[in-house]
C-alpha cells in the first residue's frame, strides 16, 4: 500500500504530528534529486520526474507509533546510564572529600 495524499491537517496536533512526518521525510531523503538546491538550469528533470514518481511504501501509524516509542525508550536508556555515571562519579568524589578530611 502506498500513501499518495498527505494532507495538511487542520486540527493543530494532527498538524504537529503532520509537519514531523514532513521533516522526517526530508531529512531522511538523502536524494540528492529532492534536494531543494537542485541545478534546474540544465534542463533535465527526468530524473527528478522518476524520483518523485516511484513508489514508497506506507507507514501504518501503529508502525510509527512503535518506531516512536522504540526511540523514546532508546533515548530513555541513554539518560539513565548517564544518570548512573553521574551518581557514581559523585560518589568517588564525596569519598575524596572524606579521606582528605
Amino acid at each position: 500500500m502506498v500513501q499518495e495524499h498527505d494532507p495538511e491537517p487542520e486540527r493543530y496536533y494532527d498538524w504537529m504530528m503532520w509537519k514531523l512526518r514532513q521533516t522526517r521525510k526530508q531529512e531522511m531523503s538523502d536524494d540528492p534529486l529532492n534536494s531543494p538546491t537542485d541545478d534546474v538550469t540544465k534542463g533535465d528533470l527526468s530524473g527528478w520526474l522518476q524520483a518523485n514518481n516511484s513508489e514508497k511504501p506506507f507507514i501504518s501509524k501503529e508502525d510509527l507509533y512503535r518506531r516512536e516509542i522504540a526511540e523514546m525508550q532508546k533515548t530513555n536508556h541513554t539518560l539513565m546510564m548517564r544518570v548512573k555515571e553521574q551518581a557514581e562519579q559523585i560518589e568517588k568524589l564525596e569519598k575524596k572529600i572524606d579521606a582528605k578530611l
